[in-house]
Formats: C-alpha cells, sequence, structure tokens
C-alpha cells in the first residue's frame, strides 16, 4: 500500500476500541497465529479485525525506557552523541537486553497466548526496534 505507514500509539488505540478480548486469539490455545479475520467476533467499534491478540503490533511511536537492563549511553558521533537516558538494549532478545544502546520501540494489544495480559490497554515498551519474533507484526495506516 503506497504511503501507507505504522499508525501512531493514539490511532492504534482508537482503532483497537470496542474490541472484546475474549473474542479474540489470546490463548492458551491454539497458541499460534490464525488469519485475521478468522474470527468475526474480535472486532473493534470501527469494524477492525484482530488488533487484540494474535500478534503484538508495532505502532509508530518510540520513547526513552524505563525497565530492567538499561542505563545511560550516548549515540556516538554519527548520532551528534547525544544522551539517551532509560534505554532499551538491542541485538540479543525480545526483552531488549543486547549490547547497543538505542531507544525502545512500543508494541500493542498482545499476542496469541497472552491470555487476560491481552487487550486495547496492553503495551510493551521494552522492545527492540529490531525484534524478529513470531507473536510481533504490524498493519499499515494511511
Amino acid at each position: 500500500m503506497s504511503g501507507a505507514e505504522l499508525p501512531s500509539n493514539m490511532l492504534w488505540q482508537t482503532a483497537a476500541a470496542g474490541t472484546d478480548e475474549t473474542d479474540c486469539n489470546v490463548g492458551p490455545a491454539p497458541d499460534e497465529t490464525t488469519p485475521t479475520g478468522s474470527n468475526g467476533n474480535c472486532t473493534s467499534n470501527w469494524g477492525v479485525h484482530d488488533m487484540v491478540g494474535n500478534v503484538w503490533e508495532w505502532v509508530g511511536d518510540w520513547a526513552q525506557s524505563r525497565g530492567s537492563g538499561e542505563g545511560s549511553t550516548n549515540t556516538g558521533g554519527n548520532y551528534g552523541n547525544d544522551l539517551i537516558n532509560g534505554i532499551a538494549r538491542i541485538g540479543a532478545d525480545f526483552y531488549g537486553n543486547g549490547t547497543q544502546a538505542f531507544p525502545m520501540a512500543w508494541i500493542r494489544g498482545g499476542g496469541f497466548g497472552q491470555e487476560s495480559n491481552a487487550g486495547v490497554f496492553a503495551l510493551f515498551g521494552r522492545v527492540s526496534p529490531a525484534v524478529s519474533v513470531d507473536d510481533v507484526g504490524f498493519r499499515c495506516a494511511k
């Protein structure tokens, strides 16, 4: 889709409003993704399917993280040696524990298997922007 981008956090949450997570793929079974729209009851007030469960979804917002395994660093000469305080670490795992400092990215909604932790307000903010796992995906907004 030409001209599309990740939705902002605010747009994502607005589009997901009214979704009842009990009707969505939040587990414990089948513990894998399902085709979007295959469960007609996992629909928001706006008619958007599967914004809760199935996969966590990237949003276009980043922020400084405050979780464990984080600290202060400087960006380096290529980025003006700016201070980053409270950062996620990239390069190793889903939780941002790794070797290089980088701001964290946000994912929303919860993935399959999240059970009661999934929902319209589910937000995970200690994620490396380079993470690639089977329950993190995205949708585009125009």
